[in-house]
């Protein structure tokens, strides 16, 4: 990328297992601000999206309230779980039974354009807040 760093980003998802294969090092550890990889050549870092502030969410990643240990791979945080739990995001979600009880989840990845384009834009900038870790770093490599 001609000495330009490269991000990919992650959902914590069954997307953390790709994430987890990559060979390099964690550089951030905490998954509530985004975990980040290095990879182990170059100036490139993958970096797991981090897990919503929600309750109900953070039970779908974290394996206690400690909020350290997660379910790896069997965690169920996509980017539009971020904004779960505001009345404009409610009728984008629905329970399903999984193993252990329920899980929230998007109504249908057909949604998701729509869910960027129509209800993203009106969302109040503090619930991006939760983002603002990983910025913060990619910012700090793009000098």
């Amino acid at each position: 990328m001609g000495g330009l760093p490269v991000f990919g980003l992650f959902d914590f998802d069954q997307a953390f297992n790709q994430w987890n294969g990559l060979n390099g090092t964690v550089i951030e550890e905490q998954a509530v601000k985004g975990k980040i990889k290095k990879w182990a050549s170059g100036e490139s870092y993958a970096i797991m999206l981090p897990v919503s502030p929600y309750p109900a969410i953070q039970k779908q990643v974290f394996k206690d309230q400690t909020l350290t240990e997660t379910f790896e791979g069997n965690s169920c945080c996509e980017i539009e779980h971020i904004f779960y739990g505001l009345p404009s995001t409610l009728s984008y979600f629905q329970e399903e039974t999984c193993v252990g009880g329920k899980k929230i989840v998007l109504k249908s990845d057909s949604d998701k354009t729509h869910f960027a384009k129509s209800v993203i834009p009106i969302i109040s900038k503090e619930h991006f807040e939760v983002f603002r870790p990983m910025f913060e770093f990619i910012k700090g490599k793009c000098k």
